[in-house]
């Protein structure tokens, strides 16, 4: 701390935590790197030291989350989970019995296994079958979002939130953590109101958005697609309408690039030239007819798929390393055994050539995929697959003696030693039957979720060894005091709710902790109040895509605006709220 005065300090740290907020919110930056740049400026300047930096990878709570990860990737892996899907949903019941079996289910499975994992695992089978029974996925797919979030909040292992939060605590003092029995009470409370919430207002609060390829058929201008002229092709020097391409159905000239320039609009006497490039837009089936063998075209970012035309859907993952570059600039093709053929970009049109679009989080592309397509999306998981539910393979062992082996190790462990422990020997029960292996491990474990995580802790210490956190605390009792603790309570929880709407769980949590730890030190009430509302509050991620990865998950599939998360979860956040604050004066 020699290199800045001692009293600005907190300023200092403050203002970095302010630019860093600012940039993650207009994704300048992705968080990993934002995160590591401003740990390493607490370091240089001495906020923090390297033991503080480096403590989180002793962290039980983040080992917990790593193990808890590829505990989930071995069962994914070894099970036919759609077969579940099946048998626990009324598949043939309709709409509204389908929304609250599968939110109910949903916030059960996110209760013991990580949220985002439960998103992931059911949003193809959730989107197919709202196409298959037209109903459309916008219908169904934030609901799927929010109870997992909702059920997350059950227990301490449902959610990186409570865990992240618990590592805080224990780091600082409290051996015990988070209270599990009152967050099971609170937690149960919101989920039933909140799925109730849903379950009445889902229908009318959400958008009747149609599904990807009909979405198309009405407003063909979104997704675009570039083919060239093969060799020889018959069409040459012909007019547009002598080609046959100026009524195509469900498909759309927009631009034709030549070398002299670009033409458009494109009328129907231009004349088709040699190395001619054309635009269209339109819907999936249309597009590849298009280029089938005989036609004469090709698409320009896929030579040799066509013969097999394995065409998949696939959405941006959010903090995906891709977001902000070219789709040429990203190596696509040689990265993922995949050439990217069709671009679609919720609420914006998109002109020019394919190569040249800026990949954003949740935009849709269409591609052709080769044989490492699936695999290479496991290494480097910045796509989510919708085209078609994921099918997994049961286990050629006697799964049910696995199945009852792994549950017994599980029950029994977790009442003889502590969490860590327990899914430890879980996991190295896994390896032995080959369920988790070294493939696995490699494809699962996600190093920049890792460091997000330690360097999360990291910057939680530089707020309280700084007296930022302290300053912070001073502000909010300065200005709520006079109106008791419990209105502190209020302030604590709104403020924590606005951080994690606008930047991410694990940077609310960093931020808001500290407060509540200098708020608890102060005696102004129990800590035990504050840290429940700071986790509550730092998982109500309802009110925009960006609050939360499973929201960002669904985003694109469901064709989704900013604000459709606004209205449903705007009204969801006050009913979250007051059940927490309500239990924490009953509680405390």
């Amino acid at each position: 701390m020699d290199i800045i005065p001692h009293h600005l300090v907190p300023y200092f740290v403050i203002l970095v935590l302010v630019i860093l907020f600012y940039l993650l919110y207009k994704n300048i930056v992705l968080p990993v790197k934002g995160f590591t740049s401003t740990a390493l400026i607490f370091l240089l300047t001495g906020v923090i030291d390297t033991n503080e930096m480096l403590a989180g990878f002793s962290n039980s709570s983040i080992l917990t989350i790593i193990i808890l990860i590829l505990i989930a990737a071995g069962l994914n892996e070894n099970y036919r989970i759609d077969r579940i899907f099946n048998k626990l949903l009324p598949v043939k019941k309709g709409y509204k019995y389908f929304l609250g079996a599968m939110m109910f289910i949903s916030g059960i499975l996110s209760s013991i296994a990580n949220n985002t994992a439960v998103t992931a695992l059911m949003t193809p089978y959730i989107y197919n079958w709202g196409i298959t029974h037209k109903i459309s996925p916008s219908k169904l797919l934030i609901p799927l979002s929010f109870s997992t979030i909702l059920g997350g909040m059950i227990t301490i292992i449902g959610t990186s939130t409570t865990l992240i939060l618990n590592g805080f605590i224990i780091s600082y003092g409290d051996p015990e953590g988070i209270n599990i029995y009152h967050l099971f009470i609170i937690g149960l409370s919101v989920t039933l109101a909140g799925l109730g919430f849903m379950l009445i207002s889902a229908k009318k609060l959400l958008p009747d958005n149609p599904d990807l390829i009909e979405r198309f058929r009405k407003s063909s201008k979104e997704y675009l697609t570039e083919v060239h002229l093969k060799t020889g092709a018959t069409i040459i020097g012909q007019t547009i309408k002598e080609a046959g391409l100026r009524s195509l159905k469900g498909l759309f000239l927009v631009e034709i690039i030549r070398e002299t320039g670009k033409i458009t609009p494109v009328k129907p006497e231009d004349i088709i030239q040699e190395g001619d490039l054309l635009i269209f837009a339109g819907n999936t089936p249309d597009i590849i007819d298009l280029i089938h063998p005989n036609s004469g075209l090709e698409v320009v970012s896929a030579p040799g798929f066509q013969e097999k035309q394995e065409v998949t859907e696939v959405v941006i993952h959010p903090g995906s390393g891709l977001a902000g570059k070219t789709i040429k600039q990203s190596d696509f093709r040689n990265r993922y055994d995949a050439a990217v053929i069709a671009v679609h970009r919720n609420g914006h049109k998109l002109s020019g050539k394919i190569g040249e679009v800026v990949i954003n989080a949740g935009d849709t592309l269409l591609l052709f995929s080769g044989k490492e397509f699936k695999e290479r999306v496991d290494i480097y998981k910045d796509l989510l697959i919708v085209s078609k539910p994921t099918t997994l393979a049961l286990p050629q062992k006697n799964y049910k003696i696995i199945s009852l082996t792994l549950l017994a190790a599980f029950l029994f462990t977790s009442h003889l030693f502590n969490l860590l422990t327990a899914v430890l020997i879980l996991l190295i029960i896994m390896v032995l039957y080959n369920l988790v292996t070294i493939k696995t491990i490699k494809r699962e474990l996600d190093l920049n979720m890792v460091a997000i995580l330690v360097l999360a802790l990291a910057i939680g210490k530089a707020i309280i060894n700084s007296g930022a956190g302290e300053l912070i605390a001073e502000g909010i009792i300065f200005l709520l005091e006079p109106l008791g603790p419990w209105a502190i309570l209020i302030g604590i929880l709104l403020f924590t709710t606005f951080l994690t709407s606008f930047v991410t769980n694990v940077a609310a949590v960093s931020v808001a902790f500290p407060v509540a730890y200098e708020l608890g030190q102060a005696g102004i009430m129990d800590p035990g109040a504050l840290y429940l509302a700071i986790a509550f509050a730092a998982s109500a991620a309802f009110l925009t895509p960006i609050s939360y990865q499973t929201n960002m998950m669904v985003y694109g599939p469901g064709g989704y605006k900013f604000n459709d998360f606004f209205k449903i979860g705007f009204p969801l956040t006050l009913i979250y709220l007051t059940v927490v604050y309500f239990y924490l004066i009953l509680l405390y």
